[in-house]
């Protein structure tokens, strides 16, 4: 579940002021910066945090990946009620430093999703790819996420996604565009969608 945390503003701060000193600007000092110095600084900064979000690497990548495997195999196996849940447990911030934060698993989805739509052995299969049912506001987002990954653009596009879509909109329809996406290549291979889905959605790097 996603929610809004008091203080979020200062906590966010707080985080961009260390990437914004390495940019030579002292919050504290107003002269060493000018208001349009100020903006385009923060807004690198904030994107530079955003995409820091994103990223998982070690266990974290392990528990996404992992997550996106059995959500994939419980949609094709009509299993949704698994889906979701294990899609709302995934928390913003998870206390336990081996488990995928929201942002992470987001990040995983675009990255899985822009790496098999670019593969040429897998874009006949990919052209038919179905987004599982679900919720209006998931599946609207699934929709922009896989015209973005058959550009090769879903990972680069999810600040823009966010203006568009909740987190959890956005959340949802990365896992769909993965489980869709491991759907239709096993459905092309005529293979087994675990086979498939531990293959694309391998752990043990």
């Amino acid at each position: 579940m996603i929610v809004h945390k008091p203080g979020m503003a200062d906590a966010l701060m707080q985080e961009v002021l260390p990437l914004l000193a390495a940019e030579g600007i002292d919050l504290n000092d107003p002269e060493t910066f000018d208001l349009e110095t100020l903006n385009g600084a923060l807004g690198r900064a904030i994107e530079r945090r955003n995409f820091d979000l994103t990223v998982a690497t070690g266990e974290p990548l392990r528990y996404a990946r992992t997550v996106l495997r059995i959500i994939s195999e419980a949609l094709d196996e009509g299993h949704r009620g698994l889906a979701e849940a294990l899609l709302w447990s995934i928390e913003p911030e998870p206390t336990d430093a081996a488990k995928a934060s929201v942002g992470q698993v987001i990040g995983v989805s675009a990255g899985v999703a822009d790496s098999w739509h670019g593969d040429q052995k897998l874009i006949d299969a990919l052209a038919r790819v179905v987004i599982p049912d679900w919720e209006n506001q998931g599946k609207a987002a699934a929709a922009d996420i896989l015209a973005l990954a058959r550009k090769g653009r879903a990972f680069d596009s999810i600040g823009a996604l966010h203006r568009r879509h909740s987190g959890l909109a956005i959340l949802e329809g990365g896992a769909l565009v993965v489980a869709g996406s491991v759907i239709a290549i096993a459905k092309a291979q005529d293979r087994d969608v675990r086979a498939v889905a531990a293959e694309l959605l391998d752990t043990s790097d």
